[in-house]
């Protein structure tokens, strides 16, 4: 039977990681009682060069992370991956969560309305998912770097062939799309939006789409 919850404070946690660190992460919640843990492939572009194009290392593999909880287990596992990241040498990328307002499939998350997240005032940066044709993501990134975004993913759609498509939270991304995960200063977020939506023409049907969740807690950026 499926299980259809109301949430008021259900938190999705995200990780944009460098490759094989987001098992670390997932192994990191374990014990905080973290449900629906999903690690997707992602690829962050580097500054493009003719030698790097020869060999195939213009991009940087990524693993992207998604965890679900409710506020309390948030706290704690954030406090956890906290502690895992200041222990890896380096930089391995960030993490951060979104808000949720529904979940079905799953009976781990609980919400607390009396629990309330942070105040608009206090959610300092905003999460931009862009889902564009195949080849224009990479446009997509170039505008968003340009105008300082905090850090760029990209998840391409799969699929074996014309007529299969992959889903992302029960939204069909067909095998020729990308999705573009930007995450921006909460002040740029209109702006960045503005100029991806006109310079990739996303007003016209079928260019793709672009939508925008507050960032309520990071770390990384």
């Amino acid at each position: 039977m499926e299980c259809k919850l109301e949430l008021l404070d259900i938190e999705l946690i995200w990780g944009i990681v460098d490759e094989g660190f987001g098992h670390k992460l997932v192994m990191a919640s374990k014990d905080c009682g973290v449900g629906g843990r999903t690690i997707l492939p992602g690829r962050r572009m580097v500054e493009r060069h003719p030698l790097l194009d020869l060999f195939g290392l213009a991009d940087e593999k990524r693993d992207v992370v998604l965890m679900l909880a409710d506020s309390n287990r948030v706290r704690e596992t954030f406090r956890k991956l906290i502690t895992r990241f200041e222990e890896e040498e380096g930089e391995p990328g960030l993490v951060f969560t979104t808000g949720v307002t529904k979940v079905i499939g799953t009976r781990n998350c609980i919400g607390d309305p009396q629990n309330s997240s942070r105040s608009e005032d206090e959610k300092m940066y905003s999460l931009m998912t862009v889902i564009v044709e195949r080849g224009n993501a990479e446009r997509a990134v170039e505008i968003a770097n340009k105008m300082g975004a905090v850090c760029v993913t990209i998840i391409n759609g799969r699929g074996a062939g014309v007529h299969e498509t992959s889903k992302v939270f029960a939204m069909e991304i067909e095998p020729e799309k990308e999705i573009v995960l930007i995450v921006v200063d909460k002040g740029r977020t209109d702006d960045i939006v503005a100029a991806v939506r006109d310079q990739l023409h996303l007003e016209k049907p079928g260019n793709g789409l672009v939508f925008v969740q507050d960032i309520n807690r990071i770390y990384g950026a």
